[in-house]
């Protein structure tokens, strides 16, 4: 029988100037010899409370609360604080005041070794836990690192007897005893770090990743690079908290797919598919695995708050497939696709509510076309900023290709290199409206359909001041009905040459039509139209009706007529020009005027002074 003394494991923090206790006060523990209120000298602590629960705290957990009797607690229950080896110790008031601060606590003969059967064992890395001899059930282990150099830690584990689904980061298995190490993410947080994950992109690691994603539906992904070579699954419902993290793709495969569900998958923060070659300037190279793309989104919904970027992978940077499924009401706040072997990023599917996307997307460098809609695409309500520039190096494709895309509205930016087309609308673009249009070079949309398009804004700019284009005749043109219709307050300025052109291009196009810089509308399959050009207005229909003005003359008639109304007045008063007499020729309203061209003196001038019909003309 052994004699104990009777006393609490918890301490009591007392003010030594006032004989009563630190309420509300703060304790920082850290490294001896360091100041333990700095972040990076504290220590990781345990807060072993009254019913024997350990809490292990971070140091990014401290300072520890002393509450109003002076005890330290976790939560409702007084905790005794164990700590592994010498350690600093400051005490704070609740005023920030300091009480106390011992720098070496063993040193000078403070503190208490913890009981046997309370031992917290301490291991560097997940290898030592997993072989050591001494581990037993109800012990608990707190681990520097994963592994060396993984910054994972410290990470926390509960030995537990028998063991379990080993997935590396969740349950971890003795490598020879029948126990089993239970993580405890005490911070609430699952990153791929704590389960093996090396974000130094030096170990392959795409299992561990894997594996974190399918224990928590939420994941953080911490700066750093992540080297894969095997895909990345993202099923309905997961959460990506990604600090710029990046997937090295070192295999001729997809690197991230979201697929299936209709629960939403997130991306909080910037997440980069990254392949392993310069595809984009290589066609072999490339053509060997077209699709091996960095990112596909299928079936699925996703949102996307911060950048998703796919970088140099053989197929396409991002590929968006809606065949059947739940593609709809998705955001993605920006995609990047950069020197990817096929399109920077391509909208293909055929399911026809895959709509209300709201997506900025910026390409560039890409073999082929920057941005695609494919023309099975059945997309819809879609809004977003696409920029394109630089892309089509194989020179066969286009920057920004829509063949099928409907009742969207685009702001779109494109500039191809050399002689390459920009933009080009397909058959299939019903109810597309496109703003703010930026471009430089030929902008054709002769194939797309008939009801055409309402333009919210066009802006039209073919280069920049010393730039290789300037001064270079650019067309853009409509050849169906209904054709640019700008919306109210909206203005057309074209410049340095450029000119549109509405329905049939060759008659505009002719040697007739005015000098540029102009503007023409004509009815398709016929003549007539409307003309601006330098200081001139002409208006002429079918036949040879027209209105023409320029800097000094008006000219109104009909070539075809002896006689052609210039002017038309209220009452159906008409001046009007011809040869010969008007009398008995010409019908007119009283008070008109007839000009005739081959009379003489006294028979130059009539005016109808009588009658409605063509007679009562008396010669002046």
């Amino acid at each position: 029988m052994t004699d104990n003394i009777v006393r609490l494991p918890m301490d009591y923090f007392g003010d030594p100037t006032k004989g009563k206790p630190i309420s509300n006060g703060f304790v920082y523990i850290g490294e001896p010899d360091l100041d333990p209120e700095v972040l990076a000298n504290r220590k990781a602590v345990v807060l072993r409370q009254e019913d024997g629960t350990d809490v292990p705290i971070l140091p990014g957990g401290q300072p520890l609360e002393i509450g109003v009797g002076g005890y330290i607690f976790s939560g409702d229950f007084t905790a005794q604080v164990i700590v592994e080896d010498n350690y600093s110790i400051k005490v704070l008031d609740k005023h920030g005041a300091q009480k106390f601060y011992v720098e070496n606590v063993l040193d000078i003969g403070g503190g208490s070794p913890a009981l046997e059967s309370d031992i917290i064992i301490h291991r560097d890395y997940i290898a030592d836990m997993t072989v050591d001899t001494q581990a037993e059930a109800g012990k608990s282990y707190i681990v520097g690192d994963y592994a060396s150099g993984r910054n994972a830690g410290p990470l926390f584990f509960n030995c537990l007897a028998g063991t379990g689904a080993d997935d590396g980061g969740s349950v971890i298995n003795h490598d020879t005893l029948n126990l089993r190490f239970e993580q405890d993410f005490v911070d609430g947080k699952v990153s791929w770090a704590k389960f093996g994950a090396d974000r130094n992109g030096a170990v392959e690691c795409a299992a561990n990743i894997r594996a974190a994603i399918a224990y928590s539906a939420a994941t953080e992904a911490a700066e750093g690079s992540y080297l894969i070579e095997s895909a990345i699954n993202l099923t309905g419902g997961k959460i990506i908290n990604a600090d710029t993290a990046i997937l090295l793709k070192n295999f001729d495969g997809v690197g991230l797919t979201f697929t299936g569900g209709s629960n939403f998958n997130f991306v909080n923060g910037s997440l980069q598919v990254k392949g392993h070659g310069s595809y984009a300037a290589n066609t072999a190279l490339a053509s060997t695995s077209p699709t091996a793309h960095g990112v596909t989104i299928t079936d699925n919904r996703v949102v996307i708050k911060g950048e998703l970027e796919a970088v140099s992978n053989q197929g396409n940077g991002v590929l968006i497939d809606v065949a059947a499924g739940n593609a709809n009401r998705s955001i993605c706040k920006e995609i990047r696709a950069s020197g990817n072997g096929e399109h920077g990023v391509r909208f293909s599917g055929t399911r026809d509510d895959s709509s209300v996307w709201q997506i900025d997307i910026y390409a560039n460098g890409n073999r082929k076309s920057g941005i695609v809609c494919d023309s099975d695409f059945m997309g819809r309500n879609w809004e977003g900023f696409w920029y394109a520039e630089g892309n089509a190096i194989d020179t066969t494709s286009t920057e920004v290709d829509i063949l099928k895309l409907r009742y969207s509205f685009l702001t779109i930016y494109a500039e191809a290199s050399g002689s390459n087309t920009e933009i080009e609308l397909g058959a299939n673009t019903d109810g597309l409206r496109i703003r703010s249009l930026r471009r430089n070079n030929d902008f054709d949309s002769s194939t797309a359909k008939t009801n055409g398009w309402n333009y919210g804004g066009f802006e039209y700019s073919p280069g920049e001041a010393g730039g290789a284009r300037v001064g270079v005749a650019h067309t853009i043109r409509w050849n169906r009905a209904r054709g640019l219709n700008p919306g109210e307050g909206t203005q057309l300025e074209f410049q340095n040459n450029a000119s549109v052109a509405m329905g049939t291009v060759d008659a505009i196009n002719s040697a007739t039509s005015p000098y540029p810089p102009y503007m023409a509308l004509t009815a398709e399959g016929g003549t007539s139209f409307v003309r601006v050009g330098d200081d001139t207005l002409r208006v002429a229909s079918d036949g040879d009706d027209y209105i023409y003005l320029n800097g000094t003359n008006l000219e109104i008639g009909n070539t075809d007529l002896v006689t052609s109304v210039l002017i038309r007045l209220f009452g159906n008063v008409q001046i009007l020009a011809g040869a010969g007499t008007p009398e008995g020729v010409v019908t007119a309203a009283r008070g008109s005027l007839f000009s005739r061209y081959d009379g003489g003196a006294g028979t130059c001038l009539y005016v109808k002074e009588s009658g409605t019909g063509n007679t009562g003309w008396v010669a002046k």
